[in-house]
């Protein structure tokens, strides 16, 4: 049984999914807190996938757990209480098989104390490093939550992935950084245009989701807007004789050039960033880069929570 773990991290963008590590340090080494961590080595992995019922947490916001400090939930019932066929039918765990391109996968999937079905794991799976062993795995489960959220016509979200290396005990697990309490010291706005307010509303709806991809949608949904509006407004100098103003944004590439960058963004309560929400804003892949250039937002949401604010 894997011992229970519980921890309190106040790091990462808030609202944005992270991916935390917890590594063995060799005797007698002193960790760079600013060294890139390793996402574990090719080998065997145990990956648990923690559901919960969207809307509802089930752990302490700012707060983390193993998955053997997690009971998990949802609305599919698969046990006694929630649901059984016969009176001595004790159900201890069902079993999902999928296919995918990665082979074939049997998931097992465990009740919570109520029978609505909680975790699903697969004990061993190969993977180039944590990352590729969730994705294999997430994967396989993706389809059998699809078919089942249609069928049922029921919401399937997973809550939290939990991967261990099984040569090293390496531990990793996905969270979403909560976000902080603040006052409300805004900046007045006295006029509000109706783009200004469908930009804010995309924003907004960004910030309420629990879904990454809907996330990405939204933002970039601001960021071309925007650059159609630069596009609209360039018309209008040039029918009226002015010169247009078609200013060029990239993404800084020196880390000196990071919390000025962030500072000119999010103006408000905001004076440093720690080094995990530096990395996972300004991805390597990204630096140094136009905002258009090819397969620049492919990167992850990274800057696009402040990009999408540049220059409106």
């Amino acid at each position: 049984m894997e011992p229970t773990r519980q921890y309190q991290v106040k790091a990462g963008m808030p609202g944005m999914l992270q991916y935390l590590g917890f590594m063995a340090i060799p005797p007698g080494t002193t960790p760079d807190p600013k060294r890139p961590m390793t996402g574990g080595s090719p080998g065997m992995y145990k990956v648990v996938l923690t559901l919960a019922r969207p809307g509802y947490a089930i752990h302490p916001e700012g707060q983390l757990s193993g998955y053997g400090g997690l009971e998990g939930d949802s609305h599919i019932a698969i046990a006694k209480p929630a649901y059984s066929i016969a009176e001595n039918d004790d159900v201890v765990a069902v079993t999902i098989d999928a296919q995918t391109e990665d082979g074939h996968f049997s998931l097992v999937g465990t009740p919570n104390k109520k029978g609505f079905l909680a975790q699903v794991s697969v004990e061993r799976v190969w993977g180039n490093d944590a990352q590729d062993a969730r994705t294999k795995v997430a994967r396989a489960f993706a389809s059998s939550m699809s078919s089942l959220s249609a069928q049922l016509d029921i919401p399937v979200m997973v809550y939290q992935s939990d991967m261990v290396e099984l040569a090293t005990g390496n531990y990793f697990m996905s969270v979403i950084s909560p976000f902080p309490a603040r006052s409300m010291a805004v900046a007045p706005v006295s006029m509000m245009s109706r783009e200004f307010r469908a930009a804010t509303s995309f924003y907004r709806e960004a910030l309420n989701s629990n879904t990454p991809v809907f996330q990405f949608l939204c933002y970039f949904k601001i960021i071309e807007s925007s650059f159609e509006r630069r596009k609209a407004e360039a018309l209008k100098a040039k029918a009226s004789g002015r010169s247009p103003s078609l200013p060029v944004h990239v993404v800084p590439a020196e880390e000196k050039d990071f919390n000025p960058w962030l500072r000119a963004i999010f103006h408000l309560g905001r004076d440093e960033w720690d080094f995990i929400t530096l990395e996972s804003i300004f991805v390597h892949e990204a630096r140094g880069k136009k905002f258009t250039a090819p397969n620049a937002n492919r990167t992850r949401s990274f800057g696009l929570r402040g990009a999408c604010f540049i220059g409106r």
